[in-house]
């Protein structure tokens, strides 16, 4: 098995290194959560429109670039394992967004995402940085989904008012409207990076009216 990831680890490089650059804005948006969430399968999702349970786990992390008509999303997957925690955190630290995900199967995950959260305070200002949390895995709920979305939306709430979203990357439950956010705060956030760029260019053309 350690071999294996070790392979896997390399191949998700080797993608990272060969992924075509995209013309145009590129916002860096990062998956974080514990292991067996489903953050591959959403990614994948995400970006195919379709489902591939891969039966490994993330080594380090890779990335997938999806193109949009305004901006560009550079998605992120990352490791949940304890081991690799520390290295997905740092991945994290040029995100404009940041999707936290939890399996509504696995408690343990739900209450991890206080953790990914708070621990991330140390690596990107969470002042700028926009979150989302993700409920994955609601085909597997029996019965109504509304306690879950309570639920959900109750954590979202306490982890600082974030959107919130249930999921499921196996059937596409809620995946059109999770990736639909993503793009909007993307683009909202290329603006704004826009209009600083503007103002600096203002203000540097101020400085030569000085000079001269």
């Amino acid at each position: 098995m350690k071999f294996k990831n070790m392979i896997f680890g390399a191949l998700a490089f080797i993608f990272v290194m060969s992924t075509p650059m995209a013309k145009g804005e590129v916002v860096r948006v990062t998956f974080l959560g514990n292991s067996g969430v489903g953050k591959t399968c959403l990614i994948q999702r995400i970006t195919t429109g379709s489902y591939f349970d891969p039966r490994w786990t993330t080594v380090g992390a890779a990335n997938n670039l999806l193109l949009g008509t305004n901006v560009n999303l550079d998605i992120w997957d990352t490791a949940g394992l304890e081991r690799y925690k520390l290295l997905s955190l740092c991945h994290a630290r040029r995100s404009k967004v940041v999707v936290i995900v939890f399996s509504v199967a696995d408690s343990d995950s739900f209450g991890a995402t206080n953790y990914w959260l708070h621990s991330l305070g140390n690596y990107v200002n969470l002042k700028d940085t926009k979150f989302i949390l993700v409920a994955n895995k609601v085909d597997l709920v029996v019965g109504a989904l509304e306690p879950f979305m309570k639920n959900t939306g109750k954590k979202a709430e306490d982890l600082g008012g974030m959107p919130y979203y249930l999921c499921s990357a196996k059937n596409g439950f809620g995946v059109d409207e999770l990736k639909k956010k993503i793009f909007e705060i993307a683009v909202a956030c290329s603006l704004e990076t826009e209009e600083l760029h503007g103002d600096l260019e203002t203000v540097e053309l101020h400085e030569d009216r000085k000079c001269c």
